[in-house]
């Protein structure tokens, strides 16, 4: 049963993107841990999709923001050929659900993505601060509910940002103007 803020936030994303989205159901591995996945088409160009969490906010992060449990939904923009998309997000979001790692900017989710796609180099997950959609934080009476965008870096993308920050590696990102649809993209490092 989805809970009427669930559905809130499913609405404020369909608003937020102008897109026209469907909505999957994702079960792990072990076929214990669901989450579901809504998917838009051409958003935010044409040509790529966009591939956000719906529910996952309600995982107990240990986050709190004005006294309230702090959850989060991530995002995943991709091109639209990229088969793929949806999985990865959805195994991003186990790996928070299963309390492995604690969401939030600069943190990278280890070989998340290193499944999808044999001798691909985009194998890590970076949750950063959105850019490609203005969404704000949204507050219920229980929860307050923040928004995360995945980044797919390389072996070398995160040993540099493990070694110097995130941001560094945001900024050399901006600096080389990286592709950020494109899974097969080369490192930029």
């Amino acid at each position: 049963m989805v809970s009427e803020d669930n559905r809130s936030l499913a609405r404020y994303l369909r608003d937020a993107t102008q897109g026209s989205p469907t909505v999957t159901k994702y079960w792990d591995d072990a076929h214990v841990c669901d989450v579901d996945i809504m998917i838009i088409k051409n958003v935010p160009a044409g040509g790529v999709s966009t591939y956000a969490s719906l529910a996952l906010s309600d995982a107990k992060t240990g986050l709190t923001s004005g006294g309230k449990a702090l959850g989060v939904e991530i995002l995943l923009a991709l091109a639209t050929e990229c088969a793929e998309g949806a999985n990865m997000i959805a195994t991003c979001a186990f790996s928070i659900k299963k309390g492995e790692i604690t969401p939030l900017p600069g943190v990278v989710i280890p070989r998340a993505l290193e499944l999808y796609g044999e001798g691909r180099k985009m194998k890590h997950a970076m949750l950063i601060s959105p850019f490609l959609w203005n969404l704000e934080t949204q507050s219920f009476s229980a929860k307050s509910v923040a928004w995360l965008q995945v980044l797919p870096i390389s072996d070398a993308e995160r040993d540099y940002a493990l070694a110097n920050g995130p941001e560094a590696l945001e900024d050399l990102f901006e600096d080389r103007q990286i592709d950020v649809f494109d899974i097969d993209r080369p490192s930029a490092l």
